[in-house]
């Protein structure tokens, strides 16, 4: 029997779809290719394993705190 992987809606992800795009664009610059990530409402930034550093870096791009506990969603509607 083979298993069904289903992911988690994308309803806010394409509601944000511009400062979603922000986010993956600034952790790109932390790391090259997460601006490819798919990103489902319930994606988080602990995702990332980001060091402390990369957390105060990518804060100061976004001009918003971020830590490990934040979905990326919330951080998007933060951001609108």
């Amino acid at each position: 029997m083979s298993k069904k992987i289903e992911f988690a809606s994308r309803d806010k992800v394409f509601e944000y779809k511009s400062e979603v795009t922000k986010i993956l664009s600034a952790l790109d610059k932390i790391e090259q290719g997460w601006d490819q990530s798919v990103v489902t409402d319930l994606s988080a930034f602990a995702d990332y394993d980001l060091s402390t550093e990369e957390y105060i870096l990518l804060s100061k791009e976004l001009d918003t705190c971020i830590t490990e506990d934040d979905l990326i969603i919330d951080i998007a509607e933060r951001l609108r």
